[in-house]
């Protein structure tokens, strides 16, 4: 199996980890991002696991079906211990992939980045607790806990990843340019200016959050 980078070149999956850790270091490094060595593996690994679904959302059954997260967080505080860690780790790595790789498909979507951002830091943050109360792992305790805090850090290392795969076409930056609109998010405006473009914002009156 391979894939294709931002180059054209194709990797093959046993390089994938080698080439997100490259990948991953260069982008926080550029977006000066404060984050432990701890997290930024979880985040190469997430990434590796995301090249293959089935190891991203485990071999649990439940984990497999399309169901809202909010479901699944219910069926997390329901469990035993050991598949509650499971589910509340599926829906914090699907909530930071979603939010940070398909945020232009969301507009489409009844809920937005924020629900998923929402879901995700909930999901990591009681991750860290459970591991602190039952003593599992102070190194993993310390990344959910990092993940949970700074979330939305990890979307714009995320975004910014993903942004490399995307076309520069006048599409794309029509893309960047809506998006802006609606997040005024810093990242994607150092983004348009990057393109040649200073963006204005249309008047109050034409801009409805």
């Amino acid at each position: 199996m391979t894939h294709q980078s931002s180059d054209g070149d194709l990797i093959s999956v046993e390089n994938l980890k080698a080439f997100f850790h490259r990948i991953v270091s260069e982008t926080i490094n550029k977006l000066d991002l404060k984050v432990s060595e701890y997290s930024e593996y979880y985040i190469v690994d997430l990434l590796t696991r995301f090249s293959k679904s089935e190891l991203l959302f485990g071999g649990d059954e439940e984990t497999h079906r399309d169901q809202p997260l909010v479901l699944l967080f219910k069926k997390a505080l329901e469990v035993d211990l050991s598949r509650r860690i499971r589910l509340l780790q599926t829906i914090g790595d699907k909530s930071l992939i979603t939010a940070g790789c398909f945020a232009e498909s969301l507009e489409r979507k009844a809920v937005g980045v924020r629900y998923y951002i929402h879901m995700g830091e909930n999901a990591y943050s009681h991750l860290s607790h459970i591991l602190d109360a039952h003593h599992k792992g102070e190194a993993l305790k310390q990344t959910f806990e990092e993940l949970s805090h700074k979330f939305s850090q990890f979307v714009d290392l995320l975004s910014e990843m993903s942004d490399k795969w995307v076309s520069k076409s006048n599409a794309g930056i029509m893309d960047l340019y809506s998006r802006w609109i609606k997040t005024q998010n810093p990242r994607l405006l150092n983004k348009l200016i990057d393109e040649g473009i200073i963006p204005v914002l249309p008047p109050m009156s034409s801009f409805k959050q």
